[in-house]
């Protein structure tokens, strides 16, 4: 089995061209070579061609490689992405101190922009925020504390590399539900505290009252109320405690 590299890779995309007259001032620089799945590069090269070919925003860096997740997803797919963005939509709402970002990709290192479907984070713990990107938009900069993923399976053929490039960018729980069925719920740092289950939900360790129904793999998603599941959750002595210590700068913090 060949060994995995850990060096970043060589700058692949050639930058920009420039402009074939700067008369008048201003003006767009020239045609890149554009995005191709499978293609080497550094974030900063990935991000000049994104902006250059108005890629869609699932498109990312895995590892330093180009994916652009261009595959339609399937009515069930859109129906589960759905349910977890409300999920995590009601998470926010009963959480002071927890941003919630969709559709979002998030800068982790040099060589890993990843796409995410929803992520949750802290900005009083420093770790992560939202930044203005010039070139694609907005994009979150730092590891939030948890990335959910929707997919057409919960074991894909990137799953290993996005669990290590997740890990060693910080994230602490990691989320892929899988449309086809499945749903792999990863605690990705050293904390023993661990994702868990019981009486219908799977819980988060890292975001106390972070509950989702098991129910949400049904075959109809949409029916799943998952806003009661994180009402329950946010209703703990747990929660509270942890809402107390974002608020107040002291105690559990999100991690």
């Amino acid at each position: 089995m060949a060994t995995r590299s850990s060096a970043p890779p060589t700058y692949a995309l050639p930058p920009i061209a420039a402009p074939a007259s700067s008369s008048g001032g201003g003006g767009s620089s020239g045609a890149g070579r554009g995005l191709t799945e499978g293609d080497r590069a550094s974030v900063a090269g990935f991000r000049l061609e994104l902006a250059r070919s108005g890629r869609p925003t699932r498109a990312e860096l895995l590892r330093g490689c180009v994916r652009l997740n261009e595959v339609t997803p399937s009515d069930r797919r859109t129906a589960l992405t759905g349910a977890m963005k409300s999920w995590a939509r009601q998470y926010e709402v009963e959480t002071p101190g927890i941003v919630r970002a969709t559709d979002v990709r998030i800068t982790l290192s040099s060589r890993d922009e990843l796409f995410a479907d929803v992520a949750l984070y802290a900005p009083a713990d420093g770790r992560c925020a939202e930044v203005a990107d010039r070139l694609t938009g907005p994009r979150l900069q730092g590891p939030p504390t948890v990335v959910i993923g929707v997919a057409e399976t919960d074991r894909g053929r990137d799953l290993s590399d996005r669990i290590d490039a997740l890990r060693e960018g910080g994230v602490t729980e990691f989320v892929l539900a899988g449309a086809r069925g499945g749903l792999q719920w990863f605690r990705l740092d050293d904390d023993p505290l661990r994702p868990g289950r019981g009486g219908g939900y799977l819980k988060s360790a890292a975001l106390p009252g972070l509950w989702l129904p098991e129910a949400v793999l049904a075959p109809d998603p949409s029916k799943v109320d998952v806003v009661a599941a994180v009402r329950a959750g946010c209703g703990t002595l747990d929660h509270a405690l942890f809402v107390n210590g974002l608020c107040n700068g002291t105690g559990r913090k999100a991690r």
